[in-house]
């Protein structure tokens, strides 16, 4: 089945509002419980927000979606979090975010350490839409000092 346009999604009443998925262009097999989306992909959800060139939505047999598959130029955001990166995936169920970068660049988050400025950067972002904690592989986390100037500090992991 090809569908253009815009693909609703329902969810359980006990999420909250039913998720929305909107692009350019979209095929579904619902029978399969996949959809691809192309082209101004934009996913609305209670927790989140993700936009971005391209996705693939899973989800069962009544539509409820499970997981979110982006590629190019992702962003995501959640409150006052935002998540930039090359690739994401986003589990509905339990909640996690992870923004992934490659050939070089690397994934950034802001709104983390209680300052909507403060970016953490590395290879991988981990966010969790419910309860606010990040976690960053291979990271740079810059937070304010007590003159206002922002501290870097290098690591391997960092929450």
């Amino acid at each position: 089945m090809i569908l253009t346009g815009m693909l609703l999604l329902a969810a359980s009443a006990a999420a909250g509002a039913s998720p929305t998925v909107t692009a350019k262009w979209s095929c579904a097999d619902r029978g399969e419980g996949f959809a691809y989306y192309s082209g101004d992909v934009r996913v609305v959800d209670d927790s989140c927000e993700i936009r971005a060139s391209r996705a693939y939505v899973y989800m069962d047999g009544t539509n409820k979606l499970h997981r979110v598959v982006a590629f190019g130029g992702v962003v995501v955001t959640n409150g006052v979090r935002r998540a930039y990166g090359d690739r994401l995936s986003y589990y509905h169920d339990t909640g996690i975010v992870v923004v992934a970068s490659g050939s070089g660049r690397v994934a950034e988050a802001f709104g983390g350490l209680n300052d909507p400025q403060a970016p953490v950067r590395g290879r991988k972002v981990r966010l969790w839409t419910q309860s606010g904690q990040v976690e960053v592989l291979e990271s740079e986390i810059a937070v304010a000092g007590q003159n206002e100037s922002r501290r870097v500090f290098n690591g391997t992991f960092g929450k």
